[in-house]
């Protein structure tokens, strides 16, 4: 595998930009909410990008009928239906030891990609996941989003403590701990600084 700077240079580029947004509520306070925006090779995208679907654990739906579907919908609607912004089919997405591949389905509302395969290195993919949550955890009182009651606190206790979670919650701590020993790519961070990632 042919490297460049320490990442392999056949691999696609994956940021996530997380940001706090400000917005007139309805009744005419401004308040403030979670935003994620995301660059893929260069190119930004920042319709609504989940970041639940994003920190959720690798996995996939069952097969429905012979016809596989995904439930790891990155590009959503706020209201968690994609179908709202037009897309139909989640991105099936698989986990390798050195990368993390999206494969699009056809015809299921990613006109806005321009390719159908990407593979990010997985250290620097899991890094940016890294980085959104703990963004979060350090903006607990912003909201979720410009439709949510919820605040990111709240999400972040839901993902601490329920049941429903302990998949997630157990994913985000194997990460940090995989990252936080992978003594390759600290030092890499600390030679290069590696503005475009940290």
């Amino acid at each position: 595998m042919k490297r460049e700077k320490g990442i392999p240079s056949n691999t696609d580029h994956l940021v996530l930009i997380p940001s706090i947004r400000e917005f007139e509520s309805e009744d005419g306070a401004m308040r403030q909410s979670f935003n994620l925006d995301m660059s893929i090779n260069g190119v930004l995208f920042t319709g609504y990008i989940d970041h639940f679907s994003l920190l959720a654990s690798y996995r996939y739906l069952e097969p429905d009928w012979e016809y596989r579907t995904s439930d790891f919908y990155p590009f959503n609607c706020s209201c968690g239906i994609g179908g709202c912004a037009g897309i139909y089919d989640g991105i099936y997405f698989r986990p390798r030891k050195h990368s993390i591949e999206w494969r699009i389905p056809k015809r299921s509302g990613y006109n806005f990609l321009d390719k159908r395969f990407y593979s990010f290195f997985r250290d620097m993919y899991e890094h940016q996941l890294l980085k959104v949550y703990d963004f979060i955890l350090s903006n607990p009182d912003i909201l979720d989003g410009t439709n949510d009651t919820c605040t990111l606190g709240e999400w972040v206790d839901w993902i601490k403590a329920s049941d429903d979670a302990e998949e997630s919650r157990n994913h985000l701590a194997a990460l940090r701990s995989r990252l936080e020993n992978n003594t390759r790519l600290q030092t890499w961070a600390k030679l290069q600084k590696a503005p475009q990632y940290f």
